[in-house]
């Protein structure tokens, strides 16, 4: 016999899902449980997080002011110190102020160029003609410029420059050689004398002869053909450019 189900029965809630269904939340969970067990076995390198991180903050954050992290000591980190370089106003001054107050750099010539300031010495204040053994004046003079020089950070340059006559010597088969020789003269007497910074040193034989102002009388010319230069550059470092 027929019975009426009682009106107020109803069908268990999930009586109407189909069965593939579940089957697939039991395997996405499984897929899900799989890729945490994945991911917790993986290492992540800090410098890939850090790099991530900071990547998403500059761009979320692009007016965000960049902080730097301050560093322990005992993290080996390695400290370095950047020597300032002097300005060649008031270090044209300072030169200026000292030749005029020594009596042999008072025959020196100060340049001031737009990257470097030149001091040359005429060359018999240095050399005697065709030797590159410096003279008791040019040793004080080498002295009085180690006591300006040690004080600043700017690249120094020794430039040994000659006359356009050929040099006559064995030991010098050019002018090339000798004027190298007494640049690096020059600059060995100035280290002597105290300054620890690196010298560069070049010779320039009579390739800048021309340079030479047409105000000089002739013997003016030739004494300052065979000068040498002291050259201070706008910048610190060791590197060198004639």
């Amino acid at each position: 016999m027929k019975t009426d189900k009682p009106e107020d029965q109803t069908s268990p809630p999930f009586a109407q899902t189909p069965a593939w269904l579940l089957t697939f939340t039991d395997l996405t969970a499984l897929l899900l449980a799989f890729f945490v067990m994945l991911l917790s076995m993986q290492k992540l390198e800090e410098e890939t997080w850090q790099a991530i991180t900071e990547s998403m903050n500059r761009q979320l954050n692009p007016d965000e002011e960049k902080r730097v992290e301050a560093v322990d000591d005992d993290e080996g980190v390695e400290e370095v110190f950047l020597t300032q370089a002097a300005n060649l106003d008031y270090l044209a001054a300072l030169v200026t102020e000292k030749i005029n107050d020594h009596p042999l750099l008072i025959r020196a010539h100060l340049s001031r160029l737009h990257d470097r300031l030149v001091l040359s010495l005429p060359g018999d204040l240095v050399f005697d003609p065709g030797q590159v053994t410096i003279s008791e004046d040019g040793l004080a003079a080498a002295g009085a410029l180690a006591e300006v020089l040690v004080l600043l950070g700017n690249r120094v340059e020794i430039a040994g420059h000659t006359d356009p006559d050929p040099v006559v010597s064995e030991q010098f088969p050019s002018n090339w050689e000798l004027s190298l020789a007494r640049a690096t003269a020059m600059a060995a007497a100035i280290r002597r004398a105290g300054y620890t910074g690196t010298i560069a040193a070049f010779g320039l034989a009579d390739s800048r002869f021309e340079d030479l102002s047409k105000t000089f009388t002739d013997a003016e010319r030739a004494i300052l053909a065979r000068r040498v230069d002291i050259i201070i550059r706008q910048s610190a470092g060791d590197a060198y450019a004639p």
